[in-house]
């Protein structure tokens, strides 16, 4: 499959209600918000430069931390194929918010 490259993650995060918070050294966090509040969900992005590329290994890691059922959810929530509200909905669907 193809990669996603971090920037096109990290702005696809920033337009679903994810937030950056509390960058490290090595990771930047990114924590969903919901209605101002915000929730467990979470996912860390490294910022090295052998990760400007995120290919299926890093994919399915970050898929789990979103809490997402597939590679291919994920493909959706960066393209904006699956929208902020879509997401949502997939969370409340699984008792996750």
């Amino acid at each position: 499959m193809a990669v996603i490259p971090r920037s096109d993650l990290e702005r696809a995060l920033a337009q679903k209600g994810f937030r950056e918070e509390g960058a490290g050294r090595d990771h930047r966090f990114w924590w969903f918000y919901h209605q101002s509040q915000k929730t467990h969900i979470f996912t860390k992005i490294p910022r090295g430069s052998g990760y400007r590329d995120y290919s299926d290994d890093l994919l399915i890691k970050v898929k789990q931390q979103l809490r997402l059922d597939t590679v291919q959810q994920l493909r959706d929530l960066v393209s904006c194929t699956m929208t902020e509200q879509d997401y949502i909905d997939h969370l409340e669907a699984k008792g996750l918010i």
